[in-house]
C-alpha cells in the first residue's frame, strides 16, 4: 500500500507533506514505513488510489 503525508507536525525532519511513502506493515494504528524502524500514526497519512489507465482508442501512427 502507498501512503502520501499530510501533516509532519513534529516529524518535520524525517517525513515530507506531499511526498508518497510504501507501508511496510501496520501496527497499533500506526504505519510502519519501508525505511524505517518506528511507527507514524495513520493520521498522518492519506492512502493514495492508483488511478486507472484509460485508453482513447486513437492510434498514432509511426
Amino acid at each position: 500500500m502507498i501512503v502520501r503525508c499530510i501533516d509532519n507536525l513534529f516529524q518535520a525532519d524525517v517525513l515530507d507533506v506531499g511526498c508518497e511513502y510504501a507501508v511496510r506493515d501496520e501496527r497499533d494504528d500506526c504505519y510502519i514505513l519501508s525505511g524505517f524502524d518506528k511507527g507514524f500514526s495513520k493520521t498522518r497519512f492519506e492512502i493514495v488510489s492508483r488511478p486507472t489507465i484509460e485508453f482513447s482508442g486513437r492510434v498514432v501512427a509511426a
